[in-house]
């Protein structure tokens, strides 16, 4: 994405999906979890001419009641644009910045799509809980061309403290099209954040820069 000098986004971006790779090929060796695989069951449809653009400018964006509203990245299509917004959508309360995403042109959108303008989606950075500072959450966003075998994707690489006070990894996906956005959750393997780091490569991916945050009460 996006905000920033990109060669220390990519390094910090790199730190954080080394660590990830580290944590699979312990537990593919002996460790309690078990070996995944990516679960490619989304529908393929055919694909999009596309270009993903970076966007450090912040530009008004109306038709979403945000606050401390923030552009953060888009995903430019043949027939339609969808933007990435960073905000809160109430002032002065507790909830947390979350990422939105909504199109330009929502006219376009068919009843097969499942993201809707309302919908908060994490974002990327460091959570600690709001009692005793001890870290709860951690993930990477990226967006675009990230994975070999879909168009343009907004995904979400992280690992939580489960009910046991044992970290799992996972991952959460929302495709991008003209006309919709479908949401997809393939099993974390190593063979996908290395596509990430592929076409991070290429400049094809975009990672938006991770912010510190306290847990919602």
């Amino acid at each position: 994405m996006l905000v920033g000098n990109q060669k220390e986004k990519y390094s910090k971006q790199m730190a954080f999906i080394n660590i990830l790779l580290i944590l699979l090929l312990t537990s593919c060796n002996g460790g309690s979890k078990e070996n995944v695989k990516i679960d490619s069951k989304t529908t393929k449809e055919s694909k999009e001419v596309s270009f993903i653009k970076k966007n450090d400018t912040i530009k008004p964006i109306d038709t979403l009641k945000l606050y401390e509203k923030r552009l953060v990245g888009e995903i430019i299509l043949s027939k339609n644009k969808w933007y990435l917004v960073s905000g809160r959508s109430c002032e002065q309360c507790d909830e947390n910045v979350s990422i939105y995403l909504f199109p330009e042109k929502p006219q376009f959108l068919t009843s097969k799509n499942t993201i809707k303008s309302t919908d908060r989606f994490d974002y990327p950075g460091k959570v600690f809980h709001y009692e005793d500072n001890s870290l709860i959450y951690e993930s990477s966003t990226f967006f675009g061309k990230c994975l070999d075998e879909f168009d343009n994707v907004v995904i979400w690489v992280d690992r939580s403290l489960n009910d046991s006070n044992k970290w799992e990894e996972s991952l959460y996906m929302i495709q991008i099209f003209n006309d919709k956005a479908i949401e997809n959750r393939p099993k974390l393997e190593m063979t996908l954040l290395e596509q990430i780091d592929k076409h991070i490569s290429n400049g094809g991916c975009f990672e938006i820069e991770g912010k510190d945050q306290i847990s919602e009460p």
